[in-house]
């Protein structure tokens, strides 16, 4: 019988004698402008989706076959959400764990349900991002947005949370 891998391996380019590319502080250092530039303009937090705008915020990548089937709450001050497409959330912490938040996205598939449903999945959405900033004292601060449908806004407007646009000058 085949016994199959328990960690998946990712080749051999990487050594232990050599900096070549340091994953890590790449990480960080995206994370850090990015938080610098949310300071600048006021911003606590960021809600972003799109595979290189989440890459960008987090090192992480998920699935990009679809907008907004997973996304990133990023925070000038905090560390930040991942919500992943539940497929994906059992797998992820162990492949990134450097992110320490994971939680289950919620997505509408571009409406793709119908106009009812694509509602009520959107103001679930809202419920949990307004949640996590609510935790973090942080539900009367501006919301940074990238990337997100007329039904995301809505949703989270009708919660009062103050939306932004997240491409700052």
């Amino acid at each position: 019988m085949v016994r199959m891998s328990s960690k998946l391996t990712f080749g051999t380019s990487a050594v232990d004698w050599q900096e070549r590319n340091n994953t890590t502080r790449m990480r960080e250092a995206r994370a850090e402008r990015a938080r610098q530039v949310m300071r600048k303009h006021g911003v606590a937090a960021m809600l972003a989706t799109q595979p290189h705008n989440c890459r960008y915020l987090t090192g992480f990548i998920g699935p990009e076959f679809c907008p907004q089937i997973w996304y990133v709450l990023f925070f000038a001050e905090h560390e930040p959400v991942v919500f992943a497409q539940a497929g994906w959330l059992p797998q992820m912490p162990d492949q990134a764990p450097w992110i320490k938040n994971w939680r289950i996205a919620r997505s509408w598939l571009r409406g793709g349900p119908g106009p009812e449903a694509t509602r009520e999945e959107a103001k679930l959405f809202a419920a949990d991002i307004f949640q996590e900033l609510r935790e973090r004292g942080l539900a009367d601060e501006k919301l940074a947005m990238v990337g997100f449908d007329a039904p995301a806004r809505e949703a989270l407007s009708e919660l009062g949370v103050k939306m932004v646009d997240g491409w700052f000058q």
